[in-house]
């Protein structure tokens, strides 16, 4: 729990003006059908109550202001915001909690989620089980509309709503018992058995960041700038903690024993984990006060004894690279962090001998990740070693930084990453890991921490605002023969991913497509912004959307079908790309626009029908395609499996990559079973923990599923080499394992050897193997030619929409994706990965807008709610990459890039305007439709 100065702390709603820390009343109610009684401050959140008192903690806290609705519970049967409701109010009350549902065995309506993939990172899911429990309570074959209805106030950020839908319109089919047995062996890849990580999601049983803080914590607030650029002293704070009964300490910078900076990308680290007296943007960390939960809970820090003085600051791109802007940064000349460049032939030639160009101007904004769950954790010390139990990304990197920070050598820091509700970026640089850890540190003491909304929103990461310009020139028939791409990106004041932005954006702003004359930059700016990070796509969802409306004009100019022109110009197998990459095989590009060709005409058919019959309203259809490089630019990108057999015959599968939602305990267990040869149901999984498991990488860059995919089956093919050597067989030879013994059969010969009597090694196995993959690529030259990825992934989307010519509003009618992923290693978890990357792509064209200072929270900044995504058609394209575990590619990030570009290409086919200011607002829409009937 964290508080921002000089604002206060996130409260209840007006009861009354009674203090949070009224004294205590015994309160009884039911809970799950138990009787309960409890002696809290009659006031204190419900969700409180569960959660720290009940220890029920599958209800899930996710604002503290019923914006989210993570926290919905049945009161008396009806949904309630726990977070919302004072305990005094459930006096008496029946309180249902999603612990309550499966009464021993899951509900039918908990088989369904599973059956239907509805439950990906899983902190909203408790929440919406509840809320779906009481509708079909009611209506136990409700339409798609009541589902609408009823869960519309619980956002979720990771499935695109969809599989919610269809699991609880479907859960009347299922029954508890369904039957969730896993493939045999040689059959896992291809199939979609239940996440292997499931059922914990839907009995409330996993553990999030803040689900597990140990009963004699301390509790720790963070004091935050309330400024984007200001200098900052303290006044007597001993005297002020011996003012605050229950306060343990306060840190400061002054108190961190290492080196008080840390950073994603090693030779940019900048950022300090406590400021020291200057803070150089809003929301950034400057103090943390410890103390004891009771104490903290309602501690007003508006006394705390820091002084202010404000100093100029600037937000925007421009302002920071006009001449004699004060320097952020004394060693970054004009605020630039950093730059890439990629060129290719005569761009300038190419285009002054077009038959057509079109040039143009797109501004993107800050978008939020607006993950369910805030960034939580605790910290202990195990003798000599910190001990971090935090979400995350990156377990191996947060390990490295704590340790820097804290001067703690790499092997006295262990990070044991709890579920992590959502991440898609900005829970790859640290946030809360050192502070914790340097209070454990200095105090003896466990320490936890949970951000609040507010000051997780302020102090992490946001997707870079992008202000960029482009031109592209085709020839007569049609084909692209140049174009010129330059982006600045808003990377705020300190480095984090704007290097990684800043070099893949060039690479790939040109498109899946033949561009022979090409050069593109995209600049990394430092302003007093919000820290730029990793989002998905790391700005090339920003680059695609100046490229594909383009494409778009273009195509207009040259009076051809807009999926025709993309068709005619894009890559394919024996193609080379701006960066020189010759793509041998694999590309898959083509098959997926080819696979929307018969949606595209329905889809434009039906929209010239409807706008022949209205004038008021327009429907519009557009494309967009992309390509993503899986993995790291250029640079070093391994992951690391260890795979053995124990001696009672279990596979246990050392798997570090972390799950955040998208299914990688699953996925990389599917190939690890069939590169073996045993079946997925004998795996037993050990977790992303630094001190057991062999580092996977960072989950980020869609790279699990190739590389540590990748991993996973060399190391299961070595596995097996290694037992059948020992069996003295040929690779032909089958495995099965039978209780404590492997039984091996080749031809008319069966050997069983008997795994109790082998000997066993440190990590507890009989037969073990460890291996690594990191893919080939070469650096970029000065020109940025070279390899910089070793597999591509494909997609391309069909936006269907219909425009309020007068309101400006957008309605949006279907979304039809063709995505091409090598090889489908389970398709359910596929096609939830695209259902949920388009979602956030409607937030980005639509709706999404963080602006600092004014949308620091769930209820004015706006995510798509289940109401706001339209039916999505996945196609599910396989065209096999060799260098790819079984063929496959990585899929999370190239689910998002083509949305954004696809639906405003489509609000420009319906109303002949094209918004250049990304979120296509209805202001904005209407503004350029007002635009554009001025110029008649």
């Amino acid at each position: 729990m964290s508080q921002v100065l000089p604002e206060a702390r996130e409260a209840l709603p007006d009861l009354g003006g009674v203090p949070h820390g009224l004294e205590r009343a015994d309160i009884a109610f039911a809970v799950n059908g138990v009787d309960v009684s409890i002696n809290v401050p009659p006031l204190r959140r419900l969700s409180q109550v569960l959660r720290d008192e009940l220890l029920l903690t599958g209800t899930k806290v996710g604002c503290d202001a019923g914006d989210c609705g993570a926290c919905t519970v049945l009161v008396d049967g009806a949904p309630v915001c726990a977070c919302l409701m004072p305990a005094a109010s459930a006096a008496g009350a029946s309180v249902t909690t999603v612990e309550g549902l499966a009464n021993g065995r899951l509900s039918a309506l908990q088989a369904s989620f599973l059956a239907h993939g509805a439950a990906q990172c899983g902190i909203c899911t408790p929440a919406l089980l509840v809320a779906a429990t009481a509708l079909l309570d009611t209506k136990p074959r409700p339409t798609e509309t009541e589902v609408q209805d009823a869960l519309g106030g619980i956002l979720c950020r990771c499935t695109g709503y969809r599989k919610i839908i269809a699991a609880v319109v479907d859960a009347s089919l299922q029954t508890a018992s369904l039957d969730f047995r896993l493939p045999q062996s040689g059959h896992a890849i291809g199939s979609s058995p239940v996440r292997l990580d499931g059922v914990p999601k839907v009995t409330g049983a996993e553990k999030f960041g803040g689900d597990s803080f140990p009963a004699d914590a301390l509790g720790v607030l963070v004091v935050r700038s309330p400024h984007y650029h200001a200098s900052f002293t303290f006044g007597d704070l001993a005297s002020w903690v011996k003012a605050h009964p229950g306060i343990t300490g306060v840190f400061t910078a002054a108190d961190i024993p290492g080196k008080n900076c840390f950073g994603v990308i090693g030779p940019f680290a900048d950022q300090p984990a406590l400021a020291d007296g200057f803070a150089r943007l809003r929301g950034e960390a400057v103090a943390l006060v410890a103390g004891e939960r009771e104490a903290m809970l309602d501690l007003d820090l508006s006394d705390f004894p820091v002084r202010w003085t404000e100093l100029p600051h600037f937000l925007q791109s421009g302002e920071a690279q006009a001449e004699g802007a004060a320097l952020i940064h004394e060693n970054r000349p004009a605020n630039l962090l950093t730059k890439g460049f990629v060129e290719r032939g005569d761009p300038e030639a190419a285009l002054a001998n077009a038959a057509v160009t079109v040039s143009g101007a797109i501004d993107t904004s800050y978008v939020e990740h607006a993950y369910i769950e805030p960034e939580a954790g605790h910290a202990y010390m195990d003798g000599d070693t910190l001990v971090v139990v935090a979400c995350t990304q990156a377990p191996y990197m947060d390990r490295d930084d704590t340790a820097k920070v804290l001067g703690l050598a790499v092997d006295k820091v262990r990070i044991v990453p709890t579920a992590t509700g959502g991440g898609f970026g900005s829970k790859l640089d640290v946030s809360l890991q050192p502070l914790i850890g340097l209070v454990a540190l200095k105090t003896g003491r466990p320490a936890a921490l949970a951000y609040t909304r507010n000051e997780s929103m302020m102090s992490t990461t946001k997707r870079h605002p992008a202000e960029m310009k482009a031109t592209i020139g085709a020839d007569a028939h049609g084909h692209v023969t140049g174009m010129t791409f330059t982006g600045d990106f808003n990377t705020g004041p300190y480095a984090s991913w704007g290097p990684t932005v800043a070099n893949r954006v060039p690479v790939h702003a040109s498109g899946p497509y033949a561009t022979p004359n090409y050069r593109a930059e995209g600049r990394a700016v430092h302003t007093h912004g919000p820290i730029s990070g990793a989002f998905r796509g790391f700005g090339v969802p920003q680059a695609t959307i100046m490229q594909e409306t383009l494409y778009d004009e273009l195509a207009g100019k040259l009076g051809v079908d807009r999926l025709d022109f993309r068709l005619k110009n894009c890559l394919r197998n024996g193609s080379e790309t701006v960066t020189g990459q010759l793509l041998e095989s694999g590309v898959g590009i083509a098959e997926c626009l080819e696979a929307l060709r018969p949606h595209w005409a329905r889809a434009t058919s039906d929209a010239d029908v409807f706008n022949n019959a209205h004038r008021d309203k327009k429907r519009g259809v557009g494309v967009a395609s992309c390509w993503y490089g899986c993995g790291n630019t250029s640079l070093p990108n391994p992951s690391t499996i260890r795979v053995g057999i124990s001696p009672s015959g279990d596979v246990i599968l050392h798997q570090g990559a972390v799950d955040i939602g998208q299914g990688s305990n699953t996925v990389i267990s599917q190939i690890c079973a069939d590169a073996l040869g045993l079946p997925l149901d004998k795996f037993r999984l050990k977790s992303a923990d630094t001190a057991i498991s062999p580092d996977a990488g960072k989950t980020s860059a869609s790279r699990q599923t190739f590389v540590t995919g990748k991993a996973a089956e060399k190391a299961g093919r070595a596995l097996r080499e290694t037992i059948l050597r020992f069996a003295n067989v040929s690779e032909k030879a089958s495995m099965q394992l039978d209780g404590v013994a492997i039984v091996i059969r080749e031809g008319e010969a069966t050997r069983r050897i008997d795994l109790a009597s082998l000997d066993v090694d440190g990590n507890g196995f009989v037969f073990r193997a460890e291996e690594t993959y990191d893919p080939p690529t070469l650096p970029l030259d000065a020109k940025g030619q070279g390899k910089p990825y070793a597999v591509y992934g494909y997609g391309a989307q069909i936006a269907e929409l219909e425009v309020d010519l007068t309101l400006g509003t957008v309605r949006l009618i279907k979304i039809t994706a063709a995505h091409d992923v090598g090889k489908a290693i389970n398709p359910l978890l596929a096609e939830g990965q695209i259902e949920g990357g388009i979602a956030q792509g409607i937030g980005m064209a639509l709706m999404e807008e963080y602006i600092p200072g004014r949308t620091e929270n769930l209820h004015d900044y706006l995510i798509p709610t289940i109401g706001d995504v339209p039916p999505i058609e996945t196609i599910l394209v396989e065209v096999p990459d060799p260098e790819g575990p079984f063929g496959a590619k990585g899929l999370g990030e190239h689910v998002l890039i083509p949305t954004a570009p696809a639906i405003l290409n489509a609000i420009r086919h319906a109303t002949g305007v094209l918004v250049t200011k990304v979120p296509a607002t209805p202001t904005r829409i209407r503004a350029a439709i007002r635009e554009k009937e001025a110029r008649r």
